[in-house]
């Protein structure tokens, strides 16, 4: 059972706009969890963006998200992520990007083998890495793309 609790708020000052992010969620164990206790992680989030120009626009972010103590780790997971937007319009529908980011895990957190058999933390950015997390406590990301609205 997953429960969350989540703010944000945004303010905007010509071509600038700045906000923030709050959430907290629990992972409460089901009958075939890994865990016994509620897993409770906390994230605290900053963004800007900045449209330069018509054609340019910037963006830049930055979180850290935490593990409460359970489960018999006393160094519970911490993640801090940073990232990088850079976009230019060729058009209305056309766009250029370049996003990066950079993640640092440190703690334990549990493998897989459950309760007593806690692991390194690893770094594993956004859902674009899903299938791909760090052999270590980092990793860095940056794609190239085109967008096109139809």
């Amino acid at each position: 059972m997953v429960e969350y609790l989540a703010g944000a708020a945004r303010y905007t000052t010509g071509n600038l706009v700045f906000g923030a992010n709050l959430s907290s969620v629990n992972y409460r164990p089901g009958v075939n969890s890994l865990f016994t206790n509620t897993a409770t992680f906390d994230t605290a989030g900053l963004v800007a963006t900045w449209q330069a120009t018509p054609a340019w626009f910037f963006g830049a972010s930055y979180s850290y998200t935490r593990e409460r103590a359970a489960n018999g780790i006393g160094n519970p997971a911490r993640y801090h992520q940073l990232s990088l937007e850079q976009t230019y319009a060729l058009s209305k529908r056309t766009t250029l990007y370049v996003l990066e980011a950079y993640q640092r895990a440190g703690g334990l957190t549990l493998g897989k083998a459950g309760i007593g058999n806690p692991v390194n933390a690893v770094a594993v950015v956004g859902d674009s890495q899903n299938g791909t997390p760090s052999s270590n406590g980092s990793q860095s990301v940056m794609m190239f793309g085109i967008r096109h609205i139809f």
